[in-house]
């Protein structure tokens, strides 16, 4: 686990796997109360009677072990920015905590403190909680991660992840991490409240069920998920693949088309809805919805850059150069795409092209280690040229 300092201006006042024409319907809130009941071999299960189902859980309450171990290791320093450090330093020691990185470790604080696991949400939970509880500004981050296609351009993996992060008053932010991502990864971050949280948490153990044949009890986590916060699309195409594994086609369909209406680029939805098309043999249909994935493929820069990758790979450095410049026609401000373009250039022996790409990519880099990478890049492109 690692602790990423950031510092914010003065103006300045975010890891489950989803599982994979927009509609213009209007959704409200409460739609999710009007889903059609799931059949099970047992009879039927309504969304609203499988939500209720649960037992509530506060995924932020403490204990009196972790009190008393906020106590003996963190309280007793002043200072935000000491109390922020013992706490991350006590939790990875093995001599004392010691939470280790497990992606099945679907859990609340609590969970993760005793039984010393945690994927990254349930230690974003732990972490939070015990921020707070020292007087510490800690909440929710999504990591947003660069989509990854296979080698036919077909099937997308997008993760998400999320972390712990830490805001204190001289402006400083820290984000904190059990299993921190390539920088190369990461499109960027965006802040989620706790019940986004909340619902993440119902929505990945509700899909951990779900591959392991549990219906039922997969459906209530993700009708849960919707209870608390409706809006978000990945839980309308998650609770579509439970409805169309049962075989309510129609409930399906009703699903994704939600998901899209919340979010019209939503990809788990389409290629969803895609495939429910394709089972039931409406061809056209289907054909219309692969055309709408391909054509936003197509105009997704990271789609082009890993092309890029894998004809530089092969030795079409050409190919490289033309799909990075696809890339960067559709978004010039990621550094990795200038740097792969620069690299492809001087493979391509088109010295002069080589130098200009990296020297832009060194301008655009965010971070210390990426500039730095591109610049024993460029000294070695220029004392090549110097030759």
């Amino acid at each position: 686990m690692k602790l990423h300092r950031c510092l914010i201006p003065r103006t300045t006042i975010v890891c489950t796997v989803v599982l994979l024409v927009a509609c213009a319907t209007q959704v409200e809130n409460n739609d999710w109360q009007q889903l059609p009941a799931l059949k099970v071999d047992s009879g039927e299960i309504s969304a609203v009677n499988a939500a209720a189902e649960l037992p509530l859980e506060d995924l932020l309450e403490l204990d009196e072990e972790m009190e008393a171990f906020l106590d003996r290791y963190v309280r007793k320093s002043r200072g935000q920015r000491t109390r922020l450090l013992l706490l991350h330093q006590a939790l990875r020691s093995l001599g004392i905590v010691g939470v280790e990185y497990d992606p099945a470790a679907n859990g609340t604080a609590r969970e993760a403190f005793h039984e010393r696991r945690a994927n990254c949400l349930s230690y974003a939970n732990l972490f939070v909680a015990l921020a707070r509880a020292v007087g510490l500004r800690a909440g929710y981050q999504v990591v947003e991660t660069k989509p990854e296609w296979d080698k036919r351009g077909t099937r997308l993996a997008v993760a998400i992840h999320v972390n712990a992060v830490v805001d204190l008053k001289n402006q400083e932010r820290f984000e904190v991490d059990i299993d921190p991502l390539s920088r190369a990864r990461i499109m960027g971050t965006r802040r989620i409240s706790d019940r986004e949280a909340e619902a993440l948490h119902y929505n990945n153990i509700g899909m951990e069920l779900f591959l392991e044949g549990d219906t039922p009890d997969a459906y209530r986590h993700l009708a849960r998920a919707l209870q608390i916060e409706p809006r978000l699309h990945m839980l309308w195409a998650n609770i579509g693949a439970i409805y169309r594994s049962a075989g309510q086609h129609v409930a399906a369909e009703h699903s994704y088309q939600t998901a899209l209406a919340y979010d019209s680029r939503s990809r788990t939805a389409m290629n969803n809805l895609a495939v429910l098309y394709q089972t039931q043999g409406y061809e056209r249909r289907a054909q219309d919805m692969l055309d709408q994935i391909k054509r936003h493929r197509e105009s997704n820069p990271y789609y082009h850059f890993q092309l890029a990758e894998a004809a530089e790979f092969d030795g079409d450095y050409e190919l490289a150069i033309d799909h990075l410049k696809e890339a960067i026609d559709r978004k010039d401000s990621d550094a990795e795409f200038y740097y792969l373009l620069g690299r492809a250039l001087h493979k391509a022996e088109r010295i002069e092209e080589s130098i200009e790409s990296l020297e832009l990519g060194m301008k655009k880099a965010g971070l210390f280690t990426q500039r730095e990478r591109i610049r024993h890049y460029l000294q070695e492109v220029m004392g090549e040229a110097a030759m």
